[in-house]
């Protein structure tokens, strides 16, 4: 591939610096294949069998998410990396436990298509006790959505590391679930040692997430979910000049009856904003009117309300008269109490772009893009 040599020639003064560094400019340049096909040169010439496994899965992994230059090369290095993956991936999430304060994985590969509470027979204490991380694949949502997830099972506290996901040779999303012995401090090191791309709240109270902001540098987000959380978390997000290169934000079940609408109408910081889902919260007509004076709204590639209570024919109205939407891909507005005729209205002006059901209830959203 000529285009890779070239790639490589340019950023061959990198070979001359040592991994840390190596490691800060990938970190500096999320989007940028060029640094980590360096790092992997780098790794290889090392020499020792794992720093040889880690370069040809970064390689794989940048290679998978172009997509392969020929469909017969697709599938080889799919089972490759799934092969890599499989041997190694605990060594691998170890940067991102050490940045955490937490244990390096050391559970075993989920059966594909398996969910957490079908892994097995064994009871909660015997989960606990023995192994609680695993390796699941996601397939329908990419041939490259490689999760580890943590099994809590049911009735127990969701741990404060859900699950992370690899993409292009690293960790590149990780879910945090809130708890009172993990800070905004345990943030400033994962972005400061990791190239994490997306990041996941749970339950983040508005004091954690204001100290989030406070105290990191954001701007190499750019996934941001926040899950069953006070809406006053959205309403930082959206005022935070630091995530103004932020690409998606994902929204779920807030606490309370605030209007998100206008809740993301108090910010107008989100300039870089291309996929919003806000799922299962209110939206009301004077919410939406809000919201769609909002600058970025013209650039959003995809934009879902999925299960938002009060979104009915009155505020979905609003969204027919606010004219075209030249980059819309897709509009999803499943669980919408719409009549046939809003429907025939929405499918007339989103034609071929528009989702009246979708029946997919598990979070995090991150790997769904």
């Amino acid at each position: 591939m000529p285009w890779l040599c070239g790639l490589r020639r340019l950023y061959r003064p990198l070979k001359m610096i040592d991994e840390l560094a190596f490691l800060e400019v990938i970190r500096q340049s999320p989007a940028d294949d060029g640094p980590r096909l360096i790092y992997a040169d780098f790794l290889e010439e090392k020499g020792d069998p794992a720093s040889v496994a880690r370069a040809e899965f970064i390689r794989l992994q940048c290679l998978l998410a172009r997509g392969a230059d020929r469909p017969d090369d697709f599938l080889p290095a799919l089972e490759r990396e799934r092969e890599l993956q499989n041997l190694h991936w605990r060594i691998w999430m170890r940067p991102v436990c050490q940045a955490l304060g937490e244990p390096v994985p050391m559970g075993p590969i989920a059966p594909e298509g398996k969910k957490l509470e079908r892994l097995g027979r064994d009871s909660h204490e015997e989960i606990s006790r023995r192994e609680r991380y695993f390796l699941k694949r996601v397939m329908e949502q990419g041939p490259c959505s490689h999760v580890v997830e943590q099994h809590w099972g049911r009735g127990r506290d969701i741990p404060y590391l859900h699950s992370a996901q690899f993409r292009r040779g690293f960790v590149s999303h990780v879910t945090l679930a809130a708890k009172s012995y993990r800070t905004a401090m345990h943030v400033v090191r994962l972005l400061e040692r990791t190239p994490v791309e997306g990041l996941a709240f749970v339950g983040c109270t508005p004091e954690l997430f204001a100290e989030v902001l406070n105290t990191n540098d954001l701007t190499q987000l750019r996934t941001l979910e926040l899950i069953f959380t006070d809406p006053e978390v959205i309403r930082m997000a959206a005022r935070c000049p630091g995530l103004a290169r932020l690409e998606r934000l994902i929204i779920r079940h807030t606490h309370g009856n605030d209007d998100i609408g206008r809740v993301l109408a108090a910010g107008q910081e989100l300039v870089g904003l291309r996929h919003l889902q806000v799922r299962a919260c209110a939206v009301s007509r004077v919410g939406m009117e809000e919201f769609l004076g909002l600058p970025y709204l013209p650039n959003l590639e995809t934009l879902g309300f999925p299960d938002c209570a009060n979104l009915n024919d009155h505020s979905l109205m609003v969204i027919t008269e606010a004219g075209d939407w030249p980059k819309l891909r897709n509009f999803d507005v499943s669980g919408a109490r719409a009549s046939l005729v809003m429907r025939e209205i929405l499918g007339s002006m989103f034609a071929g772009r528009l989702t009246t059901d979708n029946d997919e209830t598990e979070w995090p959203e991150l790997y769904r893009f």
